[in-house]
């Protein structure tokens, strides 16, 4: 924010509520379908309590995003992340402790609703993404792309698989079983 407008404090907390008040303004999910024989593009969360025949959850591969904001609140508790003119960032009081924990909480969340986009389907389920093999499979973790976790779990042995050598015959086997 800092960068684009300045340092402006009241700024800064009034663009902070406009979006979470547009956060809190998303459409809850229709109730009564009414028969549509149609293709629904809905969030996770206005699906959360419906059940469909086929649901596609896609761009698994997306990484989330990593940067923290540079003030933690908890409580009682206070981190604030410094920038000095070199660009050297700092973190000071609690703010570490706080990050380590969001990041916990971020990753439960991740898992949480992906949990919720999985048990839409009824009938069939598709789940789309990519990663990018370079030596080995992505590492699960906070930030990670969702297919890190989903696809080893999914697919036993594919973390292991040469990237140098074609997977899809063996990935598209694997799942075939299931």
């Amino acid at each position: 924010y800092e960068a684009r407008r300045g340092r402006d404090v009241r700024g800064f907390i009034d663009l902070a509520n406009a979006e979470l008040e547009a956060d809190a303004r998303e459409a809850d999910a229709p109730v009564d379908l009414g028969g549509l024989d149609a293709v629904r593009l809905m969030t996770i969360h206005a699906a959360k309590g419906l059940e469909f025949p086929v649901v596609v959850v896609a761009d698994l591969g997306r990484k989330g995003n990593l940067s923290p904001p540079d003030l933690h609140v908890d409580g009682d508790r206070v981190g604030i992340r410094l920038v000095d003119l070199e660009a050297k960032k700092t973190t000071a009081l609690d703010f570490d402790a706080i990050e380590a924990e969001r990041r916990t909480a971020d990753e439960a969340e991740e898992r949480r609703v992906m949990h919720v986009a999985m048990t839409r389907a009824e009938e069939r389920l598709i789940l789309s993404g990519a990663a990018r093999l370079g030596e080995h499979w992505p590492a699960p973790g906070p930030g990670a792309a969702p297919i890190s976790w989903i696809g080893p779990a999914l697919v036993p042995g594919v973390a292991a698989l040469d990237p140098a050598e074609p997977v899809r015959e063996h990935v598209v086997g694997e799942l075939a079983a299931l």
